[in-house]
């Protein structure tokens, strides 16, 4: 994304100081789950949450679940969200999460107690 915005950049140098603050969240928290499976055993999963940019309003954004998340995966949607906030004229702030816990092999009630540990922390 920033490639492409390289071009604006150099075209008007007195708004790239806005690719400083666009490039660095705001806030990039990662944290444990831990959560108990169907058979009673401890399991953990890593959890994450990046806030980027809260100058159009409070951070909203979506949970995302799955093997291949990551904190690379997190940054990126991140920052894709600055701009898709902002291009929709929704007046929030851009925020993701999600954790690298694996859906498609979890019962209903798994899902379940493992979110309940993902909002506690």
């Amino acid at each position: 994304t920033m490639q492409c915005l390289a071009p604006i950049f150099d075209r008007y140098p007195q708004y790239a100081f806005l690719a400083k603050q666009l490039m660095e969240p705001e806030r990039f928290i990662q944290f444990r789950v831990a959560w108990i499976d169907d058979v009673g055993v401890n399991r953990n999963n890593r959890g994450y949450r990046i806030q980027y940019s809260s100058s159009l309003g409070p951070y909203t954004g979506p949970l995302h679940f799955g093997a291949h998340i990551n904190s690379s995966v997190i940054k990126s949607l991140g920052f894709e969200a600055i701009f898709s906030n902002s291009l929709t004229n929704y007046h929030i702030g851009a925020a993701v999460g999600g954790s690298d816990l694996d859906t498609f092999n979890k019962s209903e009630a798994e899902i379940q107690r493992f979110c309940q540990s993902y909002m506690t922390e």
